[in-house]
């Protein structure tokens, strides 16, 4: 029974009374409940504040006893039986009062700690820790005693932090023992400088020499000495040795600290050393040196901001581009991932391999997630670019899922789930880029931060604005997404010093730039010379063969007119933006290994050998027991790939490989044990199916070309002129098939616009970089410098046109490749098969979203539909074996008046819904589902 109850019972006879001491009672009780909870945020760390809040309030509730208890002494002259209540509330006080001064005396130790720490002398802080345990015993045992267990429990707390506070210091135990071995090892140094320096110890030898001759000449002639003022010189000569020697132990104390601060970008990213010039340097100095350092220069890294600073970065299939520009119109790239930047610049030194290598990412992201900028992670925990490749190629099949080289095709794939196993053992399954949470472990925004370091460092400076591409078959909301992974990365690279800058931040800026085929225009329509004058047009079209897909783009470039903003000096509207989905220099590379495997499957079956079915293959009899996803199909893959790169890139003498007909390969069978095998190739079959496979993307290259060039926004078309664009379209295959398509399509397209029958409609421009590019740049009359690796190339003129068509430049773009609102326009054709056993579409990129459209009847629980991106099914000439099925089961079937109606939401996705028709509107029967075709 509390105390509360013991007044309520002992003055039933005297109400008057014993209202008043209870109303006194609620009013303690109140006082206590309030200071429950101030210490409820009450923590050590503010203890020269909270104390003495919490002192004060203890005196009040102790000032409020001591008034009631003066209520029991008058009733004691009064009443009968009134002394035991008087004694407890007595012995209340008194333990009140206790707990007041015990806690007064845990204020002054506090204090007196915190000042021992201020002057960071941590031997002083020994034994403090026992008097804290001491004070907060005793007040455990007064607590006890007391009727509130309220009380009790906030002060076990007290006790608990306590015993932190004790560890702590237990800690900084160690951290005395560490200083002493430090101090020895200073008074070792001598020593240690003796055995291990020839050149300070010659030096030091004879300095100690000369000192030894004066000792023993002052012996000798010590009144001559004396009275010469030579024992003056003498001392003079042993204090400056000893200065020496404290110098020498001193630089030996900031020797560990050199290294840190020179290195620190090297355990990050395997940048070179910074030479030790940066720490004494007045006009340099070290953003990670303490502003205060009375040895080292130290450098606020806000100075290092690039004044006018713009980087564009076009993160591609195979490899990354990054270019930038500062005070000028000049755009430069940028070498990422080289560590050594003073080894002679190479033009592959521009093109990046997107790839990342995971050796302990646990131990990785215990760094990167702490919340400041430039953590120190280590480079030896994960890695990317030509580190990363170099470890991918001569990994084992069981180090197959720490490597991660198919970052765009995630990004770009919404069923696309990926399984990263790093080489601890850790895994981690991370579901589709869309999908993912914005707080979990992220590859892109990981890839992005490395691209950061080394963009943003004390050799280049900072860069606050980042433009990035994006194909444009990425919808929007995967573009957004991506840039948010940019930002967050880019962010995490930066110095803490510009991310508490608030303007600094507002400078700061990652944003999506050009899709990928419209940046290359840019820079092609620059290098090559063109600049259309008053009502002159320019009408273009792009062919982007990247590693991973091809892109299309058309339009047109003209002078700015009254209809563009006064700031501008040209204009670009782009339009008819499609793809071949799956034609890339990395997936050609997977169909010519796939045949290969196909066409040694007997030996295959015979080893336990598996391999992995690409996208477009099929199926063939047999293979049932050789198609697989494990790691060691997957590596046997990737393994064969490289070995048939050199007939797709023509490589020099590549001939002589294949001559025999056989390649050697190392490969992994099912049970992981490694083999060699012999493999037969045929170089033949291969080089027909490379020219197959790459004239259905000219072709569709072309249709799609017709299809743009006769929409009405586009008139005047005199001449189409034709870049190519991407490493892949270097292609000798590439560049025969166009000259071919070129000559075929040229009497259609002059039909279509009423051309001359001798105009020449076509005109074709090799890739940048290339010796045709140069050949036609010196007809064109253009100044040619074939050795100027700062000039774009078929692959960095997408990151050069970023910047050249960013919003602050004079070139106006105008892009109707997207809906209203920057959404992507439908991407595929959908439709079904015609009785010829030809593709017929009902659907197509020019689709209104959300937009019902009839395609069969619903008489039956069952219907098929076809899908394609390829732009050849407008000829209605597209084979069906071509396309990809899909098979849609009904929840019933209906009457013959009851439809399956289809329309497009979204880039990839398309719903179906079975309804009846009702005058103009559909009246629904099965909801709609959607269908996502990618």
């Amino acid at each position: 029974m509390g105390l509360f109850d013991n007044f309520n019972n002992l003055f039933k006879s005297t109400p008057a009374i014993t209202d008043r001491l209870i109303t006194q009672l609620e009013t303690i009780e109140g006082k206590q409940q309030q200071t429950i909870s101030n210490l409820n945020t009450w923590s050590f760390k503010d203890l020269n504040t909270s104390l003495k809040d919490v002192s004060a309030q203890i005196k009040d509730i102790v000032a409020q006893v001591s008034q009631i208890v003066t209520v029991p002494r008058e009733l004691a002259i009064k009443l009968s039986g009134i002394k035991e209540v008087h004694e407890k509330l007595c012995e209340e006080v008194a333990n009140l009062e206790k707990i007041h001064a015990d806690i007064d005396n845990l204020r002054r130790l506090n204090n007196d700690m915190q000042a021992v720490i201020s002057r960071e002398d941590p031997t002083k802080l020994q034994g403090k820790h026992v008097d804290l345990v001491t004070v907060a015993s005793e007040i455990k045992q007064i607590i006890n005693t007391l009727k509130y267990g309220s009380i009790d429990e906030e002060y076990s707390r007290i006790l608990g932090e306590t015993s932190q506070i004790s560890k702590m210091l237990d800690k900084l135990s160690m951290c005395k023992a560490d200083i002493e071995s430090m101090r020895t090892r200073q008074q070792e140094f001598p020593d240690f400088i003796l055995k291990s320096s020839l050149s300070a110890q010659k030096k030091l030898l004879k300095e100690l020499a000369t000192s030894i001759d004066l000792n023993q000449k002052l012996l000798e002639n010590y009144p001559n000495l004396v009275l010469s003022g030579e024992l003056d010189k003498l001392k003079q000569n042993q204090i400056i040795l000893r200065n020496k020697v404290d110098k020498m132990i001193l630089k030996q104390n900031n020797a560990f600290k050199i290294e840190e601060l020179l290195a620190t970008d090297t355990r990050r990213m395997d940048m070179l050393e910074y030479d030790e010039k940066i720490l004494t340097d007045p006009n340099r100095g070290h953003w990670e040196v303490k502003e205060q350092d009375p040895i080292y220069v130290y450098r606020n890294p806000i100075k290092d901001i690039k004044t006018g600073g713009i980087v564009g970065i076009d993160c591609g299939t195979k490899s990354t581009i990054v270019v930038h520009q500062e005070s000028s119109t000049d755009i430069v790239p940028m070498r990422i991932g080289t560590g050594n930047l003073r080894k002679e610049v190479q033009k592959n030194q521009f093109e990046n391999p997107t790839v990342m290598e995971f050796n302990n990412i646990d131990k990785f992201l215990e760094e990167y997630n702490k919340p400041t900028g430039r953590p120190h992670t280590h480079w030896e925990d994960l890695t990317i670019s030509h580190t990363a490749l170099d470890g991918f190629l001569k990994s084992t099949s069981n180090e197959y899922y720490a490597y991660f080289n198919d970052l765009k095709q995630w990004c770009g794939n919404k069923d696309r789930i990926v399984r990263i196993k790093d080489k601890t053992g850790k895994i981690r399954d991370l579901p589709a880029f869309i999908d993912l949470p914005e707080d979990s472990f992220n590859p892109i925004e990981i890839y992005a931060y490395y691209l950061g370091l080394y963009i943003n460092n004390m050799t280049n400076g900072i860069y606050l604005q980042y433009l990035v591409s994006c194909p444009v078959t990425y919808e929007k909301e995967i573009r957004d997404k991506v840039v948010r992974c940019f930002e967050r990365g880019i962010k995490k690279s930066l110095p803490n010093e510009i991310l508490n800058d608030e303007a600094c931040m507002k400078k700061f800026s990652v944003k999506a730039g050009l899709s990928e085929p419209a940046g290359y225009v840019l820079s092609a329509l620059s290098e090559y010379g063109f600049k259309p004058h008053g009502d002159d047009k320019v009408f273009y079209g792009v062919f982007d063969f990247g590693g991973g897909t091809t892109d299309f783009d058309f339009g047109i470039y003209r002078q700015a007119n009254d209809t563009d903003h006064r700031r501008y000096h040209y204009a670009i509207e782009h339009f008819g933006a499609q793809g071949d989905r799956y034609l890339g220099g990395e997936n050609l590379l997977e169909l010519l290994a796939f045949n290969v495997f196909k066409e040694n499957s007997a030996l295959l079956l015979q080893e336990g050998v598996n391999f992995v079915l690409p996208p477009e293959c099929k199926k063939f009899a047999g293979s049932e027991v050789l198609l697989s996803n494990s790691q060691e199909a997957r590596r046997n893959m990737l393994q064969l790939m490289e070995r048939l790169r050199p007939l797709w890139e023509r490589h020099d003498n590549y001939e002589k490989l294949y001559e025999k007909g056989i390649i050697s390969l190392s490969i992994d069978k099912n049970n992981g044990e490694m083999i060699n095998l012999d493999l037969r190739v045929d170089q033949d079959m291969l080089e027909t199916i490379l020219y197959s496979r790459i004239e259905r993307g000219v072709k569709s290259f072309f249709e799609a070309l017709k299809i743009s060039f006769s929409h009405p926004r586009v008139s005047g078309v005199n001449k189409i002129h034709i870049f190519l664009s991407g490493n892949s379209s270097k292609s000798v295959v590439v560049r025969e098939l166009f000259e071919r398509y070129v000559e075929e399509e040229s009497h259609v397209i002059r039909e279509s616009l009423h051309l001359e029958a001798s105009s020449e409609i076509f005109e074709m421009f090799a890739p940048l970089g290339t010796t045709e590019a140069y050949q036609k740049m010196r007809e064109r009359g253009i100044p040619v410098d074939e050795q100027d690796f700062l000039k774009p190339t078929g692959k960095t003129g997408v990151a050069f046109g970023l910047i050249m068509g960013r919003k602050s430049g004079k070139i106006n773009i105008i892009n109707y490749n997207n809906e209203k609102g920057g959404e992507t326009k439908f991407r595929y054709y959908v439709g079904d098969v015609n009785r010829d056993n030809y593709f017929e579409p009902l659907i197509n990129p020019d689709s209104i979203y959300g937009e019902w459209i009839e395609f069969t009847d619903a008489s039956f629980e069952e219907f098929e539909l076809y899908y394609t991106t390829s732009p050849e099914a407008t000829t209605h000439r597209l084979e069906i074996n071509n396309t990809t099925k899909l098979n849609i089961t009904l929840n019933d079937s209906y009457d013959e008046d009851i439809s399956v109606y289809l329309r497009p939401v979204s880039p990839s996705v398309i719903e179906y819904m079975v309804a009846s028709r009702v005058g103009t509107d559909l009246k629904e029967v099965e909801a709609p589902i959607s269908i996502n075709l990618i």
